[in-house]
């Protein structure tokens, strides 16, 4: 299995976006493929401003350019410590200002990981990214609340 890192430090620099006065996040991106499929898995760690309040933000432009064209597979979800509020929120939302998630990143818990697929015209399944992508977390009330989520994506042959 052939396997390509982007996690150099020089992407880190460029598609990181740190807002120390408004949370703080950090992004990297990993592809690898087999003979029929490439994946790639876009991990995002976040962190909420001292008075709990997370701003909407573009999730690394630059970095979901590459992501088009691949589908959208599943989120996992990790609340990091400080946990935030029991059923905080996430929206995923594309330059339509769909949510790509279709409302399965909402009430998400504050203890446990959790995954979820993607929810396209009522009916759960992947969903094809077209556009840059933009982050929203709501629904915390906790002073630097952290959390993690990974996207995986798929491109290719099932």
């Amino acid at each position: 299995m052939k396997k390509i890192m982007i996690l150099a430090m020089g992407f880190i620099l460029l598609f990181s976006s740190f807002s120390f006065a408004a949370g703080l996040t950090f992004v990297s991106l990993t592809f690898s493929s087999t003979d029929k499929k490439q994946i790639a898995e876009l991990v995002y760690t976040w962190e909420t401003a001292a008075n709990g309040v997370f701003p909407t933000e573009s999730l690394a432009r630059g970095i979901t350019g590459q992501l088009k064209w691949y589908y959208l597979d599943m989120m996992i979800t990790d609340p990091l410590t400080p946990a935030p509020t029991t059923l905080y929120d996430i929206v995923i939302r594309d330059q339509y200002t769909v949510d790509i998630l279709g409302g399965k990143g909402a009430d998400r818990s504050a203890t446990e990981g959790e995954q979820v697929v993607p929810q396209v015209g009522g009916v759960e399944g992947d969903r094809l990214i077209t556009t840059e992508l933009q982050v929203e977390i709501s629904g915390n009330s906790v002073n630097a609340a952290s959390g993690k989520f990974v996207l995986i994506f798929i491109k290719g042959e099932s």
